[in-house]
């Protein structure tokens, strides 16, 4: 009885011709992305579930302004996960300026009416009181 013979799995920084790269990933159906160049392979790493939450999160709210208010198209921030800290910019006079939280530790938006963010609660992952913060300045 003659055996298949085994192929190995893709690994980051191995070196091989582009037929064996082929094979090999051909071999590896649930690889989502790999790459040749210049005969060395390269391997992306998968997002690590602590950036995808907080970026959920984050969506979440933005869209959930977005569909109160008509013409707001959503769009990201910036949400620094492991540093804890999250960063709001304003277009002022051709650059991006920096928008301090208040007192309370609310960012409120100097474009969009009422778009406030609860940043402490962003960040301790308390998502309902970011959406009642929002929700209640729709309100009122």
């Amino acid at each position: 009885m003659q055996t298949q013979p085994t192929i190995l799995p893709l690994e980051n920084g191995d070196r091989l011709t582009r037929q064996e790269f082929e094979r090999r990933y051909e071999a590896m159906p649930k690889l989502k992305k790999a790459e040749l160049i210049e005969r060395i392979v390269y391997i992306g790493s998968p997002v690590r579930a602590s950036h995808a939450v907080s970026y959920a999160q984050i969506i979440g709210w933005l869209w959930s302004y977005s569909i109160e208010v008509p013409g707001v198209h959503l769009a990201d921030l910036v949400w620094q996960v492991y540093d804890l800290r999250l960063d709001w910019f304003r277009w002022h006079e051709g650059t991006y300026q920096p928008l301090a939280a208040d007192d309370q530790g609310i960012l409120r938006s100097q474009v969009f009416p009422g778009l406030w963010l609860a940043v402490d609660a962003l960040l301790d992952g308390d998502v309902k009181e970011v959406l009642k913060l929002g929700l209640a300045q729709k309100s009122a």
